[in-house]
């Protein structure tokens, strides 16, 4: 029975992620550098990572020194990725948050690897709570209604 239970709470979480922007699939260093390189940040800047899963793109952000903020709704996500990058917390903030529901802090840029049905409720979302010029990746669905400003491979750049 307690297997059951296990399973249950494993299949909830990773489920969620499906519910309020997609289901855990990771970003490959790849596009991480991509993404980061087309945000045009430096050190001492601050991006937002919307679904920071394992955390890998912050990661990525923080070995060139910018400080990186994550939400991520997976409870299990966000444990194993508070582990991962404990070398870099000078760098990286986490929170176990649905993003839907906060207001986004001050940033100088955003990442997002969203799926398609959620990119329109996003830009809403950006477009209320980012101050103009905002930077903002995503990476293989681009945002309805919006030229991107710049695109490799798969990632898309839009100024807000």
């Amino acid at each position: 029975m307690v297997y059951w239970w296990i399973a249950a709470a494993v299949v909830t979480a990773f489920g969620m992620g499906a519910l309020v922007g997609a289901p855990w699939l990771p970003t490959f260093r790849r596009e991480t550098e991509t993404a980061l390189d087309l945000l045009d940040l430096g050190p001492g800047q601050t991006v937002i990572d919307l679904g920071s899963g394992t955390g890998t793109f912050l990661l990525v952000a923080a070995r060139r020194g910018i400080y990186g903020v994550g939400y991520e709704v997976n409870p299990f996500l966000y444990l194993w990725s508070l582990a991962r990058t404990w070398p870099q917390r000078r760098y990286i903030r986490l929170y176990w948050r649905n993003y839907w529901r906060v207001e986004l802090p001050p940033a100088d840029g955003v990442y997002a690897f969203l799926i398609k049905r959620f990119m329109g409720k996003l830009d809403a979302k950006l477009g209320r709570e980012l101050p103009p010029g905002t930077p903002v990746a995503t990476y293989t669905f681009q945002i309805p209604g919006r030229r991107p400003e710049n695109q490799r491979g798969g990632v898309f750049l839009y100024r807000y």
